[in-house]
């Protein structure tokens, strides 16, 4: 090769490792990430996985992209655990109620009829024992993901088409909850329990093919389950406790750098706060947009009919029969049980503190 020759093809070589090194250089390796959301774009959790999303992008420089599918559009609700370890999706909204035999761990906290009502405590509670109890995220790993972050739901209140005062007017009435433990909890007080999927719940209340349901306010809120439905009775301290996970693909995850994923589980963290806050308010906003929608009345379940709920013999056996369910998939049942009940007793002991 003559000297000109070698002059040239050096200096392209140079331009091209000097415009490798120029900020918009990048832009070509984006990673758009597909997001599924089992729920339309409306209520708490919506505004801040919009707020999620924007803040991932901006924070990594437009290197990680969010694409979001509402409403089940991408893979449907009860599918979601597959579709994230799959691949059809790289994040998925999960909730743990619909995968009870899959995720035994993340369910135990269904067993509960009680626990922290305060937003910040019941996240507090719930992210101690992700963080600190290895079988969760073991769980996980085993269907190919990680989790990046967690939402909650309001506090329970029991649904029903009928005039409703006390646990004594379920008796006999045909109630849908969406896990098999609350279900079990619904039966240790006369009702007959229901099992069916959420999308059905509004036309079987208004055909009559069941009477009520045990969920989250903001559950009934959302899908304006109200207006076949006016009659709730409710407390603060019967919790609704298993957690809606944000979940992550591991191959997708593994695709990031790593201070991407540091910025995606520091905006995940603080999402999480943010739904505290606004879960703060929004039950006082549910129960007065209800009334105003449809005349719904609300009635406060006393502590003493729902600790003497939670104390019957078929309720106080639910976590016993978790750990066997637990033991026979392999996983170390009892240890599991005793570090969730102790943060849970500790998270009711930081609320009762004045």
């Amino acid at each position: 090769m003559n000297r000109k020759a070698f002059t040239v093809l050096a200096g392209a070589v140079c331009l091209l490792f000097f415009v490798g090194m120029l900020p918009w250089a990048d832009t070509a390796a984006a990673v758009t990430l597909r997001w599924a959301e089992q729920g339309p774009p409306t209520g708490i959790r919506p505004k801040v996985i919009l707020w999620m999303g924007s803040e991932i992008e901006k924070r990594t420089e437009g290197r990680v992209k969010i694409q979001m599918y509402w409403d089940s559009t991408l893979v449907k609700r009860n599918e979601m655990l597959r579709g994230t370890m799959l691949g059809t999706c790289d994040i998925g909204t999960i909730n743990v109620a619909f995968h009870p035999k899959q995720l035994h761990t993340w369910g135990i906290f269904n067993t509960f009829m009680m626990g922290p009502a305060d937003p910040y405590i019941v996240s507090d509670t719930k992210r101690a024992c992700f963080e600190n109890i290895p079988a969760f995220n073991a769980e996980l790993e085993r269907w190919n993901q990680r989790w990046i972050t967690f939402f909650n739901y309001l506090p329970s209140a029991i649904a029903l088409n009928k005039p409703l005062v006390s646990t004594k007017d379920l008796k006999g009435k045909r109630m849908r909850a969406p896990s098999a433990w609350m279900l079990a909890m619904l039966k240790a007080i006369g009702a007959t329990p229901v099992s069916m999927p959420w999308g059905e719940v509004y036309v079987a209340l208004e055909r009559g093919t069941i009477d009520g349901v045990l969920t989250s306010l903001d559950s009934y809120y959302r899908y304006s389950i109200d207006e076949v439905a006016k009659h709730y009775l409710y407390s603060e301290k019967q919790w609704q406790p298993q957690p809606i996970l944000i979940s992550m693909n591991l191959g997708s995850w593994k695709r990031l750098n790593e201070k991407d994923r540091e910025i995606i589980l520091a905006v995940g963290k603080e999402a999480n706060d943010m739904e505290n806050k606004l879960n703060q308010d929004y039950w006082d906003m549910c129960m007065s947009e209800m009334k105003k929608r449809s005349k719904a009345v609300f009635t406060k379940l006393t502590d003493e009919e729902l600790l003497a709920w939670s104390k019957l013999p078929e309720v106080e056996s639910l976590p016993q029969k978790w750990v066997e369910e637990a033991s026979a998939a392999g996983l170390p049942a009892e240890d599991i049980f005793k570090q969730v009940e102790k943060t849970i007793q500790d998270g009711l002991a930081r609320e009762r503190k004045p």
